[in-house]
């Protein structure tokens, strides 16, 4: 099974940048939330499983108070949690 692939999205004014790309394991992936440019927004990740976010993926989210976006087969699609 392939291994999960994570980036943070951060902004900077009106512009987005996308950090480096993290290789995680199969089921998951640590990301760091820390932005060199900006402020952190989103956090992307693959899944290869069902392109739903799980649990970990919403708690993490909300805890940094980051949208949480999953690319599942190419379709990239992205949660606000509150």
């Amino acid at each position: 099974m392939a291994k999960e692939v994570g980036y943070l999205v951060c902004r900077q004014g009106r512009v987005y940048l996308k950090q480096n790309e993290t290789l995680g394991e199969a089921h998951s992936v640590d990301v760091s939330t820390r932005c060199s440019r900006g402020e952190p927004v989103a956090l992307v990740h693959t899944h290869n499983v069902n392109p739903h976010p799980s649990q970990l993926d919403l708690q993490t989210a909300k805890e940094r108070k980051l949208v949480v976006c999953v690319d599942w087969k190419g379709r990239i699609t992205c949660w606000k949690v509150k």
